[in-house]
Formats: C-alpha cells, sequence, structure tokens
C-alpha cells in the first residue's frame, strides 16, 4: 500500500496548504503537482471539499497554459459538486468556467457560468460574493466587447485594493483598471495607473510572485499608452521573467486584442513566446 492510502487530516491540510503557496510564488509547475495529488488522495478518500479545490487549481493552471478544455473540465467538475465545497471555491469555479468559455470563444456559455454560479450564491445567502462575481461581470462585458457595460461597472466600482484576497482568479481592482486603460483618455491611464501600483505594493509586501506576472503585464501596456516605452519594456520583461519559465500565457493573451498595438510595441523588442507573438500578430492584423 502506498503512504497516501492512509492519509489524516494533517497531510491533507498540508497539501492544501501547499497549493497556495506555490500558486501565490508562480510556480505553476508545482501547482499542477500538486492538485493532481490532491484529486486523487481526496477522490479516493471521498474528501469532497478537498477535491474541490484540486480540480479549482488544476482548472487555474491549465487556463493559464492555454489548456481551455482541460481547464473547462476542471472547473466543471468543481462547480458540479457545489453542495461540497467552499463557496469561494464554487464562485472562483465559475468565473473560471466563465473566462475559459470566452477565450474559447463560447461567449454564450461563459455567460450562462456567470449566472448559474450567481443563483448558488444567492440560493446560498453568500451576498459578501456578489461584488466580485459582479466585477467578473465586467471584465467578461469587456472581453467581449461590450465595453459601455463594462465602464458603467468601473465608474460606479468602490472595489478596492484590499477587498479581495489576491488568490482571486482576476482581482476587481485589476478588472477597473483594464477598463479603464482601455480609455483613449488621459486621466483614464493615470487612475489605471495607480491602482496598478496599489495592486503591486500589495503584492510585493504580501509576497505575491504570481499575481505580479498579470500587475506588470498590464502596468507595461499603460506605460507605452503613456508614451513610456522604455519603461514599459523594462516593466514587460520584468514580467516575463517570472511568466515565461512557468508557462504563464493566458495572462498575456486576455489583453487582446484591446492592447494589440502596445503589445506588438513591446514584443518588437522582447523574447515573447511563440504562442504570445503568433496572438499578437493575428491581433495586430485584424484590428
Amino acid at each position: 500500500e502506498s503512504q497516501m492510502d492512509h492519509v489524516d487530516a494533517g497531510s491533507i491540510r498540508g497539501l492544501h496548504g501547499l497549493l497556495f503557496v506555490h500558486w501565490q510564488a508562480g510556480h505553476l509547475t508545482q501547482v499542477e503537482s500538486i492538485a493532481r495529488t490532491v484529486v486523487d488522495v481526496a477522490s479516493r478518500h471521498r474528501l469532497r471539499l478537498m477535491a474541490g479545490w484540486g480540480h479549482r487549481f488544476l482548472g487555474d493552471v491549465l487556463y493559464e497554459r492555454n489548456d481551455l478544455d482541460g481547464a473547462i473540465a476542471q472547473y466543471a467538475t468543481a462547480a458540479r459538486d457545489y453542495e461540497h465545497f467552499n463557496l469561494t471555491g464554487v464562485r472562483e469555479a465559475y468565473v473560471g468556467l466563465a473566462l475559459a468559455h470566452v477565450a474559447a470563444g463560447r461567449t454564450g456559455e461563459a455567460w450562462r457560468a456567470l449566472q448559474r454560479g450567481r443563483e448558488i450564491l444567492l440560493e446560498a445567502g453568500a451576498l459578501e460574493h456578489l461584488p466580485a462575481l459582479d466585477a467578473a461581470e465586467a471584465y467578461l462585458a469587456w472581453r467581449t466587447g461590450d465595453v459601455p457595460r463594462a465602464e458603467r461597472w468601473a465608474r460606479a466600482s468602490t472595489y478596492g485594493v484590499d477587498d479581495a484576497t489576491l488568490y482571486i482568479a482576476v482581482h476587481p481592482a485589476f478588472i477597473r483598471a483594464v477598463i479603464l486603460c482601455s480609455s483613449d483618455d488621459p486621466s483614464q491611464i493615470t487612475a489605471a495607473m495607480t491602482l496598478l501600483e496599489a495592486l503591486r505594493q500589495r503584492a510585493v509586501s504580501a509576497h505575491f510572485t504570481g499575481p505580479l506576472v498579470r500587475i506588470e503585464a498590464l502596468t507595461a501596456i499603460a506605460q507605452v499608452k503613456q508614451g513610456d516605452r522604455d519603461g514599459g519594456l523594462a516593466t514587460m520583461r520584468r514580467s516575463l521573467a517570472t511568466g515565461q519559465p512557468q508557462g504563464y500565457l493566458r495572462t498575456y493573451l486576455d489583453l487582446l486584442p484591446a492592447f494589440a498595438t502596445e503589445l506588438s510595441q513591446l514584443a518588437a523588442s522582447l523574447d515573447v513566446p511563440d504562442d504570445i507573438r503568433s496572438a499578437i500578430t493575428i491581433s495586430s492584423a485584424s484590428t
């Protein structure tokens, strides 16, 4: 018998903790390995809560690596067993489903995922989760070209940098920064930079290396939009130095096609993964 045939609460909690630690550090390879172990052990011992966390984190890794079908399968498994899962995990599983579906071009399924997530949270009386879901809906609106809807949320949102954990799939303050950064209004870009700097400081102080990949990628775009190409190159270089070895892809791909021009300018002077460079070229040609 293997050591994992006799699992105790301490061992499984230790694996759970490792998932969060390695995700925080941006170690996608380790997260994937641990998540697969968690799913295997939890499934064999009918530990449904822990299995949900394993599926959620595995979905996050597969999504980031642009394995959309794989991510959808993992998120859907966690979502189906929502009655035995943590409500934060349920919310993130449905947000992950929405993001993976929209990345795969299935907009209707993306909106249905968020709607189903909202229904479950409302049935549970978990109203504290709705602002984060509102942010996810604004992000999906932005991703699908409904910029006016996204901008309405951004103008009305009071969601601050410290109002959500950095473990959230896409932080609401980051979503607001994305929407603001899409504007051609210099004051909006400045507001986006202020939000991103606050997010960056929080991530650095809390040792969240993983989220910095995303924060610095968008910051680089904002710098280019402000005319600071050299600053943008330095910032994107830092993002890629962390993200590229671990296989981060969606962090950059999700910025297309909105920021194809800025990403094209940056990619001309940087060592960018082939998948990202190809996507930038295609997006640039179609804009």
